[in-house]
């Protein structure tokens, strides 16, 4: 190694023992670095959490700092409250200053002198009331005496005193002043003692005699769910509350009453005679009955309006009360419900009244926007929400309410109250409110939580807590108005009860607040009865002509099982399109009028009253599966046969046995033509005139993207676009059904008239090309429908000759475009190539016959078989092949006139013929051609069946819609379903022509 070398490796080993250096180094500072972080993470940390400690912990000198979420040392000569969250003075010290806590100031008020109750001031203690050295205080007071500090006029005196309160009265809670004693003690011992024999009861007194219910634990209970809470309310307030209403109606005694029977969801079992139950419900309505055995007022005086008992209940929900004349304008005041609360709390004290927005009355939590859209008349409202059960025990105070619809406007406005049908509401065990409406009992108050009664003392947690499972404000349009007039609405409300395990494991509730809206839609239904009836009968009427034309179309002379069945299918087919015709004219009116009127007179049919249009929708879809099923069937089954008019061109010399003999042979006709024509009608027998995935799209792209599908809310609302923090109302499956049939409808439409008038004039008209291939090819079509009836396609060339070559086949059109040929028509100088044919029995018989061998002996190659065949099926192969070759010389020779017995005239329908698509005489001892309008074939195609397919599409595309509620989704499906029908209309057209016209399907591509 040269002396350079090893002078450049050293340097080198330098270099790179120095950057190792510097990389160790760096990795070190790291990873102090990472060290130093976690420390004062670690400190952060610990401080943090140190910092939160629980307020138990703080001992008599600390107060806990609500701030800091830490304890702190109160100043000087100070200690903490009761609460534990600030300072006060000591026993024997007065304030001098008071900022709060730490900044409290405490001065020595000195010898045998205690601080005033304020704190504020020092004061010396009474004889009667020694001071105490150990406590720095005064003695306390008696019983029955109050705390005297300041004269009448405030003035500080020397000594704190005790005054004794006079016999009708007590000292208050502060012990500072004397109050009057309960007015029950009064009456009863004019004091405030009460003393045996008088009863105490509830914080009252009562003198014996007086109508006390017994102290018994069935008075106190509460029925939860089958279990049963002896409720600390109850113990409370019930005995109390009952006899001091019954006594003298005290007002505050029967409002705690009254709550108590609606707490118990107002369930009585009130016998007739007074005092018959304990239960609170059967107290009320004992207290507020006049004289025994009568009916009990309906408001008696002095107690909460409970119970509706002196109207039917029809009369109560069906009258003309409410003035307001409602709209869907929006700058119109009467466009918005206006309700008012009265509030109550559960013992009693009128809280006031409180106008009702969208939080007032549902459990759900949403935005305002979203929690007010009830109010907006006419909004079909639904808000359905899953809350925590903790909440119910934790975030709501306990109030009761009553229910007013505002009318009029200030200060000439009237309250209307607002009628509450409680669906627990049992009589003699059974729950009526959910039966018939004549039963019900509507009532008056309720309640949105009870996290009250279900106590069993007042330290601890519910056992219970019942709460409005499901609100629903039903509202009715009066009946014949146009001004916009309602009934009186109704509140229904169904509790539920929960466990106190909900509440330990803070389980997700259901809660749901609904508006309804109904009319009576008598006279309405009964135009679209009497539509579908007189159509009911028209399709009959069409369905027994359609019949009658296939009975004689199919050489019936009497009518037989086969004949009423094919009636019944017949029918499937117009009376679904009626039903369609009907309901889609119905929905589309219903939305169109209700969201365009101003005034309102129409209401969009509720959940309910859409159950008759869902069936009526349904059952048209099931008639039209019964009706596509069997046109598929007819399809695919028809009799086909391709008339191949090609004559031999010559002999051709065919060697012999040996060399020297030499025959002549003629020269076989091409079947390719046959499998030309063949293949072109393979192809369009699931042509349709609109393309379905164009359809689907554009269908989706109006109702999805340009927003059609916002319009079939079911609220006054008509905008394309829904803002998200807006309520996003219910859709109406009617108004549902109307925009997406009409946009569907109105595409196809649009569609089909494109194809007709402009891509079949001026691009390519399939039916028509496959009528001139068939001139071309020298090959006619020869279809029967039924046994007797069916279509030709005059494909016979008017030079004769189709299997030749291009040259001479161009020359050909060439003398034809210049009309140096005959016409294409099967009738001398006509161009008519396409008929209706009515077919003699005669012929279907010989057809069948010849046909025999071509169907039943049909080799398994030539409907798709592969392998070797046997030479048992080479000879039944050559028999199909001559019976081939016969049938097509037998029908050549019908149709060129050359059967003695058997023979047709061609004529024209008559309109009537053409109108009801049936023949007026009997057929057909002699064979009729009817000209037609050029491709009435199509028939046997889905070509010429557009309007029942579509139909169904739209049925099918809404019967998806209405099960899953996406358009989306019933767009694919309807896609799906359609393009397999249409798979399905192509593999069972193939294996029917592959197996009656001996076209091997290998070649049907």
């Amino acid at each position: 190694m040269s002396r350079n070398r090893i002078f450049h490796l050293k340097k080198g080993t330098k270099r790179s023992t120095t950057k190792y250096t510097v990389l160790a180094t760096m990795a070190g500072y790291l990873t102090m670095l990472f060290v130093c972080f976690y420390i004062i993470f670690v400190c952060v940390v610990a401080q943090y959490k140190e910092a939160y400690i629980s307020p138990s912990l703080c001992d008599e000198s600390q107060f806990y700092d609500i701030t800091k979420l830490s304890c702190v040392k109160c100043s000087e000569n100070a200690t903490r409250t009761e609460d534990g969250f600030s300072c006060m003075c000591k026993s024997g010290f007065q304030m001098v200053e008071n900022f709060g806590n730490i900044n409290l100031q405490c001065k020595y008020c000195g010898e045998e002198k205690t601080h005033t109750l304020e704190s504020w001031n020092c004061i010396g203690c009474a004889s009667e009331i020694p001071y105490v050295e150990l406590e720095q205080t005064c003695s306390p007071c008696a019983p029955d005496a109050i705390t005297v500090e300041r004269g009448v006029n405030g003035v500080l005196e020397e000594n704190r005193t005790c005054v004794k309160c006079e016999e009708d009265t007590h000292p208050d809670e502060t012990g500072t002043k004397c109050v009057r004693c309960h007015e029950s003690y009064i009456n009863a011992t004019k004091t405030c003692a009460c003393s045996d024999p008088n009863h105490e009861v509830n914080g009252m007194c009562f003198a014996e005699g007086n109508p006390v219910l017994a102290d018994t634990p069935s008075l106190y209970q509460v029925s939860y769910g089958g279990k049963t809470v002896n409720s600390q309310f109850m113990r409370q307030h019930y005995r109390g509350s009952t006899a001091m209403c019954r006594l003298s109606k005290n007002v505050t005694a029967c409002q705690v009453l009254g709550n108590s029977c609606v707490v118990m969801q107002y369930i009585h079992s009130l016998t007739g005679k007074r005092q018959a139950s304990t239960n609170p419900c059967a107290q009320y309505l004992d207290i507020s009955t006049p004289v025994s055995g009568k009916k009990p007022d309906e408001r008696p005086e002095s107690m909460p309006w409970l119970y509706y008992l002196d109207k039917t209940v029809s009369s109560i929900i069906s009258n003309d009360e409410v003035k307001t004349e409602f709209s869907f304008q929006s700058s119109d005041i009467d466009s918005q419900f206006r309700f008012r609360i009265a509030r109550y709390t559960l013992v009693g004290t009128f809280l006031g009244f409180e106008d009702v927005e969208g939080r007032t009355l549902q459990l759900c939590v949403a935005g305002d926007q979203k929690l007010n859209a009830f109010l907006t008349f006419g909004t079909k409202y639904k808000e359905e929400c899953s809350i925590s059960a903790r909440d119910l025990w934790d975030g709501h105070d306990m109030e009761l309410w009553d229910l007013f619809l505002v009318q009029g406007e200030e200060p000439n406005e009237s309250l209307l109250p607002v009628p509450v049908l409680v669906l627990n509401y049992e009589q003699n065990g059974e729950k009526v409110n959910q039966g018939n409406a004549e039963d019900w009992q509507l009532t008056r108050r309720f309640y949105l939580v009870d996290n009250v009664v279900g106590k069993t003392d007042s330290g601890s947690v519910a056992s219970f807590v019942r709460y409005a499972k499901q609100i629903q404000l039903v509202i009715k349009l009066r009946d014949n108005t146009a001004l916009g007039q309602i009934n009186p609405p109704y509140l229904v409300i169904e509790y539920a009860d929960l466990p106190k395990k909900s509440y330990t494991d803070d389980v997700q509730i259901p809660a749901s607040f609904s508006v309804t809206y109904s009319m009576n839609r008598g006279k309405y239904n009964g135009d679209v009865e009497a539509a579908m009836i007189v159509l009911a009968g028209a399709a009959g009427l069409y369905a027994c002509l359609r019949t009658w034309g296939w009975s004689k179309r199919s050489g019936r002379i009497a009518i037989d099982f086969l004949t009423l069945i094919k009636l019944v299918v017949f029918a499937c087919g117009p009376v679904a399109t009626m039903f369609f015709v009907v309901q889609f004219g119905a929905a589309f009116w219903w939305l169109i009028v209700f969201k365009n009127q101003s005034k309102v007179m129409f209401i969009m049919p509720n959940d309910d009253e859409e159950f008759n249009f869902i069936i009526y929708m349904s059952c048209a879809f099931a008639l039209k599966c019964i009706d596509l099923v069997h046109l598929l069937v007819n399809q695919v089954t028809v009799d086909i046969f391709f008339i191949d008019w090609e004559k031999p061109r010559g002999k051709i010399n065919s060697p012999g046995p040996s060399e020297a003999e030499v025959s002549a042979k003629t020269i076989p006709v091409s079947i390719w033509r046959t499998y030309l024509v063949a293949n072109e009608w393979n192809e369009i027998q699931s042509v349709r005139k609109i393309n379905p995935i164009l359809q689907i799209v554009t269908a989706l792209f109006f109702l999805k993207v340009v927003g059609f599908e916002n319009l079939a809310t079911a609220d006054p609302n008509a905008n394309f676009r829904v803002n998200a923090a807006e309520y996003d109302c219910p859709d109406s499956r009617m108004g549902r059904f109307a925009i997406g049939a009409s946009v569907y409808l109105t595409v196809a439409v649009v569609q089909w008239a494109f194809f007709a008038f402009i891509y079949e004039r001026c691009l390519a008209d399939k039916i028509r090309q496959f009528v001139d291939l068939c001139s071309v090819s020298n090959v006619s079509v020869f279809i029967m429908q039924y046994q007797q009836w069916g279509y030709y396609i005059h494909g016979r060339s008017v030079s004769g000759v189709a299997d030749t070559d291009m040259l001479e086949i161009y020359q050909q059109l060439k003398r034809e475009e210049q009309s140096l040929r005959q016409t294409r028509g099967l009738l001398p100088n006509s161009d008519q190539q396409t008929f209706q044919m009515g077919l003699p029995k005669k012929l279907r018989a010989h057809y069948d016959r010849i046909l025999a061998p071509l169907t039943a002996n049909q080799p398994a190659q030539m409907i798709g078989g592969v392998g070797q065949a046997s030479s048992a099926t080479d000879r039944r192969f050559e028999q199909c092949i001559q019976a081939y070759v016969t049938i097509n010389k037998f029908l050549s020779s019908f149709i060129d006139h050359a059967l003695k017995d058997l023979d047709y005239v061609t004529k024209d329908k008559l309109l009537l013929e053409n109108v009801l698509d049936v023949e007026l005489y009997d057929l057909f001892e002699s064979g009729i051609f009817f000209s037609d309008n050029g491709h009435s074939f199509d028939k046997v195609l889905f070509y010429g069946n557009e309007l029942t397919l579509i139909i169904f599409d739209v049925l099918l595309f809404c019967i998806i819609d209405f099960a899953a509620h996406d358009f989306v989704l019933a767009g694919i499906l309807t896609y799906l379903i359609t393009q397999g029908i249409a798979k399905l209309r192509d593999s069972g057209g193939r294996q029917n022509l592959a197996k009656k016209t001996l076209v091997d399907q290998r070649f049907l591509i």
